[in-house]
């Protein structure tokens, strides 16, 4: 975790990029594989999309409003809340179908139980607690992560915590995605890491199995410590994961300038290329709002980078023309 958060701060000032822009990839990607854990299945060139043109099926949408609603988590200023949590749940169902049923941004109102739903209670894998418990429960677990037991790792206080919040299951829906997104954040809130670098979803997704019987060890037989081994070993191999992922965005990066070299280009190509990083699918239209300057001179601009083959148009039109950029989407899809 140190490498990685001693690389990210040095980017600024070593890349002249905002690397919140340049590692967008990375949290697209965490988006797609957290959603994925739960059976909604997206790429990474069909969320992109959606600024453009809105997808026919909702998974696409769900996964983008993963992105979003970590991306303005992010933003929230630390320490955690309950307001802050909602928030994210409530970003995270934003204008999916049947969302009301859900109750975004509420504690669900229902008993609920985990398992296969044509065998029932009986047969249930875990039944959390009574909806009347959950407020209190959830208060008390803000509580516990604003303020871990003095003496206690905050790493450790993150695994416990999670597992916690898993045992409560809060929500009627998307308790899991909310449950990674609070382990990305909780690291910086605890200032183990400058900005969210930590994605835990490949790892879990990678080991589904593994994960979900590590948790339930613990409500059946008190297997912390078989627990928090699967929890550190998901944060030291993403961490060492996110890593290479941004050694390789940048090298991309310094590809993409190095195909545009010969041409003699105001600095504002620069600004074009590292917006590619934050919305590998874009329109003239889109474009010319990120970067600002002439018209003419942004379809210049996508001319260039279809020649270097950086953008590819996608659409076969002659006007109202999309273009992605294909390996930053390749790099999202990555499982």
């Amino acid at each position: 975790m140190g490498k990685l958060d001693g690389f990210f701060r040095q980017a600024p000032g070593g890349f002249n990029i905002d690397p919140w822009i340049l590692f967008q990839p990375l949290r697209l990607r965490e988006a797609r594989l957290s959603s994925k854990i739960e059976n909604t299945i997206a790429s990474a060139r069909e969320v992109a999309m959606q600024a453009h043109r809105p997808a026919e099926r909702p998974e696409p949408l769900e996964v983008r409003n993963y992105l979003r609603a970590m991306n303005l988590a992010a933003q929230a200023p630390a320490p955690m809340s309950e307001s802050r949590i909602r928030a994210m749940h409530e970003e995270l169902l934003r204008d999916v179908p049947d969302a009301e049923r859900k109750l975004p941004g509420r504690y669900r109102d229902r008993q609920v139980y985990i398992g296969d739903e044509r065998l029932g209670f009986t047969r249930a894998r875990f039944v959390p607690p009574p909806a009347a418990e959950v407020p209190g429960l959830m208060h008390d677990l803000v509580v516990y992560l604003r303020e871990p037991p003095r003496g206690l790792s905050a790493l450790l206080a993150l695994g416990l915590s999670h597992y916690q919040f898993e045992t409560i299951h809060p929500f009627a829906d998307g308790n899991g995605r909310v449950g990674r997104l609070l382990i990305t954040l909780g690291l910086c809130d605890h200032g183990l890491l400058e900005a969210p670098l930590i994605y835990p979803s490949a790892y879990i997704d990678a080991n589904k199995q593994a994960y979900y019987d590590a948790l339930l060890a613990v409500s059946e037989r008190g297997d912390w410590a078989g627990w928090l081994r699967f929890f550190l070993e998901t944060v030291r191999s993403q961490a060492v994961d996110t890593t290479q992922r941004m050694h390789r965005l940048l090298e991309l990066r310094d590809d993409y300038r190095q195909r545009v070299s010969h041409r003699p280009l105001s600095a504002r190509i620069d600004r074009v290329i590292d917006h590619l990083f934050a919305s590998p699918v874009v329109t003239a239209r889109s474009l010319h709002e990120a970067v600002g300057g002439a018209r003419q001179t942004v379809h210049n601009y996508i001319d260039l980078l279809v020649e270097a083959g950086i953008l590819l148009e996608i659409t076969g039109r002659k006007k109202d023309q999309i273009y992605e950029a294909s390996e930053i989407l390749n790099l999202a899809d990555q499982d």
